[in-house]
């Protein structure tokens, strides 16, 4: 028996054993069907089995490796930089650490997955073009492609509605559109497919519903498929609660499309008159910035969740971060909350540089909005000095734009759509600017008159009124579409309020003839905007624009009671005005003909904010002093001012007094003394 030892035979320590001298394999060999290797010849044979078990154990866990990334952050590079606030926005937003995210969801970047150069099978991931059955936003996407309308009747919309310019072009700056950033009004036609990104439909969605809000009142709904199934109310309702299903998912916002829906959002609430709920969708951007790191850098590129998204046409960071700071500090201007970021780096000169003079002054009033927040929330010592410095500030904007430029534009034809936009936004930032300098003077129009200090406070108030109301009036004859442009509404009736209530009292510098004259002018005024709000509350249905007219409807016999005419058809209601102010509450304003002098009561009570009600007793004496600090929100937010050559001349700076809107307005001078009662019950 031949005992040559075969390399395999070495390994296992067994000699080899063969039948014969003649045999060139061993018995152990050729029971196995292996082949029998003399250990002098060199091992050359390929790696065998336990090699080829290993290869296929690698592909089992390269396989499950690509399961479990379905259900982990699509991307490699999230966990590279989980540390910075753009990873935490655009990465751990876009999918959470726990819940499978679909691959469409995530940005386009390289994937990390486990490689091997041993043989065996090594399975690919092929892009997706649909959700893939059992994908966690399968039914999102679903049932947010299924809200959309039909081409026709999107088509439709689009050429009727005045919103499809807003919500195309409100994303970018004018250099963005001049580089082609903007998108087409075609976009708005075409309807996306079901696989797309959930926060890319929503968005999608949210624009028609802007459109369709927009409408004009003489639009006829039958021409719409969707009318046969429901009111146009009941069909935006229902797009913006499907909407809700992407905006309400912080895993889904971690995009610039996000970060757009949270806008659009908000824009589609302001309208509505819900300044609370637009505000909560506001602060949401805001936050959603900050996390994006877009404060930090202005300059950075936004990613988008679409891969086939040109990174040329996402909107610059800067143009987004400064339309998110005016819409969040102008809305916590009207309910008298404070600001959410103190950053006004859009300001910066290499921004600055590329805008148009109106973007320019846009961004000069975001500054200034947040200068008048801090200023209401300042020690009563200290507000009067911000308010002189806030009031120059104004001033030398309002004096870079020229002359010319602050006169009423005329309306250019209907049919010139361009035009038509231009004067539109032109008569907005008017009237933005008269806005701004009534809430900054508000608090001390109708302080101790018997100090002429006062006096300029007083005059630019009711200079800035009637600036607004004539601007008002006139942007509303063009467009009536009274879910277009809210904030016009609301500035027209802060502007008719203060300007009724500043008759409660006549400048001892002013005679009596023409202040009388000035009184039925401003009448006439109030009038001229009260019956264009019944319009627009017919035309449109329209619940908010009749109660604005309603009350100035209730404010009008203050002129009367105070020009003396004892003729009034309202005696009764001159003495005792309760006001419903939409979205803020009710003011009670109480007239006597007692001389002498009695306390002023300030009720207020805010049962739906976070804030525990107020109530203060102040004497009239208190008033000549330090008034209390009063919310802005009481008179409604919205100011504007006619720019004049001597701003800041009216001003003493010896004043030390402050405080806000209403504290002031108790205090009167001439006639018999008067207690006003203000109670605000907010909703």
């Amino acid at each position: 028996m031949d005992e040559r030892p075969t390399k395999k035979r070495r390994k296992r320590k067994i000699r080899c054993e063969f039948t014969s001298n003649e045999e060139q394999t061993c018995n152990g060999c050729q029971a196995r069907g292996t082949i029998c290797v003399s250990q002098e010849f060199i091992d050359d044979e390929p790696h065998g089995q336990p090699e080829r078990g290993l290869a296929q154990r690698l592909g089992r866990l390269e396989e499950l490796m690509v399961k479990l990334a379905d259900k982990m952050a699509p991307d490699a590079s999230t966990v590279n930089k989980a540390n910075t606030p753009a990873s935490l926005a655009e990465g751990s937003l876009g999918a959470s650490e726990s819940d499978s995210t679909p691959p469409e969801l995530a940005r386009p970047s390289k994937r990390v997955t486990v490689s091997s150069s041993v043989p065996g099978p090594a399975p690919t991931r092929p892009r997706q073009d649909r959700p893939r059955s059992g994908w966690k936003y399968e039914k999102v996407c679903q049932e947010v492609h299924a809200a959309f309308p039909s081409p026709q009747d999107a088509n439709t919309i689009v050429h009727s509605s005045r919103g499809p310019v807003f919500v195309l072009f409100i994303f970018y700056s004018y250099q963005d559109i001049l580089d082609g950033k903007s998108p087409p009004l075609a976009s708005l036609t075409t309807m996306l497919d079901v696989a797309k990104h959930p926060a890319l439909l929503a968005k999608h969605l949210l624009q028609l519903t802007i459109c369709l809000q927009q409408l004009p009142p003489s639009f006829d709904s039958t021409q719409l498929e969707l009318s046969q199934k429901g009111s146009i109310q009941d069909k935006m309702n229902e797009w913006v609660t499907v909407a809700s299903l992407v905006t309400s998912n912080d895993e889904l916002l971690g995009s610039v499309e996000g970060l757009q829906c949270l806008l659009l959002q908000g824009f589609y609430l302001l309208n509505c008159g819900n300044l609370r709920k637009a505000w909560l969708a506001m602060r949401r951007a805001l936050s959603l910035a900050q996390l994006m790191g877009i404060e930090a850098d202005g300059a950075r590129l936004l990613k988008s969740c679409d891969p086939t998204t040109n990174p040329n046409t996402i909107p610059s960071s800067q143009a987004l971060w400064s339309r998110i700071n005016a819409c969040d500090r102008w809305i916590s201007l009207l309910l008298g909350l404070s600001a959410g970021t103190q950053d006004n780096s859009f300001m910066s000169e290499e921004f600055l540089a590329q805008d148009t003079p109106m973007e320019r002054l846009e961004k000069k009033y975001t500054a200034v909005a947040l200068r008048v927040i801090e200023r209401n929330r300042v020690p009563t010592n200290e507000a009067y000095a911000i308010t002189q410095s806030v009031d120059c500030e104004l001033e030398t904007a309002a004096k870079a734009m020229g002359r010319a430029w602050w006169e009423i534009p005329l309306l250019p034809d209907p049919t010139d759509t361009a035009a038509q936009m231009s004067t539109m936004s032109h008569l907005m930032l008017q009237i933005h600017h008269h806005s701004l300098l009534i809430l900054l003077h508000l608090p001390y129009m109708l302080r101790n008159q018997t100090n002429s200090r006062f006096d300029y406070s007083k005059n630019t108030c009711l200079e800035s009124s009637r600036a607004v109301l004539k601007r008002c009036v006139i942007f509303r004859t063009a467009n009536d579409a009274a879910f277009s442009c809210r904030h016009i509404d609301y500035s027209s009736l802060m502007a008719s309020m203060t300007l009724l209530l500043g008759h409660l009292s006549r400048p001892p510098n002013v005679r009596e003839e023409d202040w009388s004259r000035q009184r039925n002018e401003d009448r006439a005024l109030a009038e001229t905007v009260m019956a264009k709000m019944e319009e627009l509350a017919l035309l449109n249905d329209d619940k908010l624009s009749g109660e604005s007219a309603e009350i100035i409807r209730q404010l009008l016999p203050i002129v009367d009671c105070c020009n003396g005419m004892t003729s009034s058809p309202y005696p009764e209601a001159a003495r005792n005005l309760k006001l419903s102010i939409p979205y803020l509450g009710v003011i009670n304003i109480k007239t006597t003909a007692n001389q002498a002098a009695e306390p002023h009561t300030l009720d207020l009570s805010h049962s739906q904010l976070p804030t525990p009600s107020n109530t203060t007793t102040v004497s009239s004496e208190a008033y000549q002093e330090t008034p209390p600090a009063v919310a802005l929100e009481v008179l409604l937010g919205e100011d504007n001012t006619i720019p004049h050559e001597d701003f800041c001349a009216g001003f003493s700076a010896d004043y030390l007094g402050g405080g806000h809107a209403l504290a002031s307005l108790p205090k009167l001078v001439t006639g018999p003394s008067r207690a006003l009662t203000l109670h605000t019950g907010l909703y």
